[in-house]
Formats: structure tokens, C-alpha cells, sequence
């Protein structure tokens, strides 16, 4: 396994998964790491409500730990990670493949060919988090101190990959 690149792995950021919630992945002493930020008005639940242990079910999605211990396999491929889905209460084995501003999550058990593939999208946070109407519906894990700081490294993220992004939205 190559070594964890921080500066410059397109892995890292917030990417948004198919009900809108705002996915972060980092570098931590584990290799890349997964937590989820923010909670979409669409997502099935704002907590734990399917966790196979019945003490955890109350506890809040915001900021859980859903992915650790993925390595890069080369500079757009990261394998060997543990991925817990909320949304079923099951964990699994996981790569993920990051193409442009793309990630292809796999979670599967025993082998990648019985899984399920799940794509993100880079996180148009930083637009949708000026608005009151998304501030209003979506269930923000930091507190309102904390979204400069949100929306600067979002923006940084957001020009890396998608500079036309950034001048057609202003």
C-alpha cells in the first residue's frame, strides 16, 4: 500500500451522498477516515435508529465515524477500509475510486463482487449553506461559529476539482 498523501489526494474533502448529506473525508492515524457532517432533511433517519446494539440507537449521526483504516492502492484508489452504513445498521468492508469530481464508495462483504457501490458527489455545501432554506431543513453537525471555516476549506476543495464551478455559481 502506498503511503497516505494528505496535501494532495483527491480523496479528501466533503462529498455529498445520494439523500444530501455532507460526507467528510480525512487523513487520521488509521489511513483516511469518514464522518458525517451534516444531515439532509431527505436522509432516512438523524440517528443511530438502526444500530445493531440497542444502547447506541439514540445517539446522533452528526459527526460518527462511518469509514477508518482505508489505504491508497495508488493516487485514485483506496482499499482495505471497515464502512459502517447507518442507514441499515450493517458493516462492511470498502474501497472507494475517486474519478474527477466522482467517488465510488463499495461496501461488501467478503469479496468487492457482493457489495453495493454508492456515488458521491463533491460537496456544493459552501453555495447551499448561504441560504436560509437549506440552513433551515438540513441538520448541521458544527456549530454556526464553525461555517467560515466549513465554507473555506469546502471552497479550496471546490476549485481544486471544479474551478468553472466556482465562477458560473457566482
Amino acid at each position: 500500500m502506498a503511503p497516505l498523501k494528505a496535501q494532495t489526494s483527491p480523496f479528501l474533502g466533503d462529498w455529498q451522498e445520494p439523500t444530501g448529506s455532507i460526507i467528510r473525508i480525512e487523513a487520521c492515524s488509521s489511513g483516511f477516515c469518514i464522518r458525517i457532517l451534516s444531515i439532509s432533511p431527505k436522509a432516512p433517519a438523524a440517528s443511530d435508529i438502526y444500530n445493531p446494539d440497542a444502547t447506541l440507537r439514540s445517539r446522533s449521526l452528526c459527526n460518527l465515524e462511518i469509514g477508518s483504516h482505508f489505504s491508497l492502492s495508488d493516487a485514485t484508489h483506496a482499499s482495505g477500509g471497515t464502512l459502517y452504513d447507518p442507514k441499515s445498521g450493517n458493516t462492511y468492508r470498502g474501497t472507494m475510486v475517486v474519478e474527477g469530481d466522482t467517488l465510488r464508495l463499495r461496501g461488501y462483504v467478503m469479496l468487492p463482487f457482493f457489495g453495493k457501490t454508492e456515488i458521491w458527489r463533491v460537496s456544493m455545501e459552501v453555495f447551499n449553506l448561504v441560504t436560509k432554506e437549506y440552513r433551515a431543513s438540513s441538520h448541521c453537525c458544527r456549530s454556526h461559529q464553525n461555517d467560515a471555516h466549513l465554507h473555506f476549506k469546502t471552497f479550496t476543495i471546490v476549485l481544486m476539482r471544479k474551478p468553472w464551478a466556482v465562477s458560473s455559481a457566482i
